[in-house]
């Protein structure tokens, strides 16, 4: 009897789970009306007129092709992960994000830390983000709370929370094609984290400002690529700029599902000081106006003051 009453306990659960496939795997193929089907319909008054232009009305978003591609960077401004794109957005719309990321801390500037010496930072970064004509201007705010265990190598064994540095971003399209569009744009990066607590978690007292260029190409109906280049320029620091790039694709599984890879670097000077990270990500569009994500960051170079071999981040884009 008891083996029975597992038995029923595992087939219901098996064919719950199948209904529930069933659910989620067919929503992507739900269709709305399209074409020319309301004018096949008889009149009734007038309601038929009304329904076809409600119906149009609430289809002109060019958004509802592409929402899984346009969600916000890292820099709270429209791309891939970290890549800035030339996405074309509506203009007057406010988009607001979340994200949050967790690295665990094992070197300096490529030194790896002792064996007993570990640390790591959990970073919450809020963004906002308003559509101009050709462009957009955004904010993002970061709060950080890292743990620092290396005495022997950094002379730190701490953990504080904090803000970090806020960053203004600006971005303009320049050149629109068919398959292709340029923008340009600056991301000024402000010392609001306090260098001596914060300094950990990226905060410091140095002023940046990166200028930009991009450009988003179409190469099939699924796949799109992205490749940003830039130079950082800093106020205090012994080096004075870097150069940055990022080159990202992004491919549509189905309407509400789209997998991105990306290789982000930035070269400081000479000397071999550069760093590179991979990153593996997915976007999901789980209504019209909301788009979530799950990234995977893999550093193959690194020069940071306090690196990490391996970053996890999850985030969430709302379109109003």
């Amino acid at each position: 009897m008891l083996c029975f009453k597992r038995l029923k306990k595992k087939l219901l659960a098996a064919a719950l789970f199948i209904g529930l496939s069933q659910v989620v795997f067919a929503a992507p193929r739900l269709k709305t009306y399209e074409g020319d089907i309301f004018s096949s319909l008889p009149s009734q008054d007038g309601k038929v007129q009304k329904m076809e232009e409600k119906y149009k009305a609430n289809s002109s978003d060019p958004l509802l092709k592409s929402m899984t591609g346009v969600a916000m960077n890292e820099e709270g401004m429209t791309g891939l992960i970290v890549g800035n794109t030339a996405h074309k957005l509506p203009a007057g719309r406010l988009v607001t994000g979340f994200r949050y990321n967790y690295s665990e801390l094992n070197s300096t500037k490529g030194a790896a830390f002792r064996t007993v010496e570990s640390g790591e930072i959990h970073s919450f970064e809020f963004s906002g983000l308003w559509v101009t004509e050709n462009g957009e201007i955004s904010v993002n705010i970061p709060v950080r709370d890292w743990y620092l265990d290396a005495p022997l190598t950094m002379g730190i064994d701490d953990s504080l929370t904090g803000l970090g540095n806020m960053t203004l971003g600006v971005k303009r399209r320049l050149r629109e094609h068919e398959y292709y569009r340029f923008a340009v744009g600056g991301v000024l990066k402000l010392a609001t984290g306090d260098s001596g607590r914060m300094g950990v978690a990226g905060s410091d007292e140095n002023k940046t400002f990166k200028l930009f260029t991009c450009v988003t190409t179409k190469e099939t109906d699924k796949a799109t690529a992205n490749l940003e280049i830039g130079t950082i320029f800093r106020h205090k620091s012994e080096e004075k700029s870097s150069f940055i790039y990022r080159f990202g694709i992004a491919y549509a599984v189905t309407e509400h599902v789209a997998l991105i890879g990306e290789l982000a670097g930035e070269v400081v000077g000479s000397d071999d000081k550069d760093t590179m990270d991979m990153v593996m990500a997915a976007r999901f569009a789980v209504t019209e106006k909301v788009t979530l994500e799950l990234a995977y960051f893999n550093n193959l170079r690194t020069y940071r003051s306090y690196g990490w071999d391996s970053k996890i981040q999850g985030g969430v884009t709302a379109k109003w």
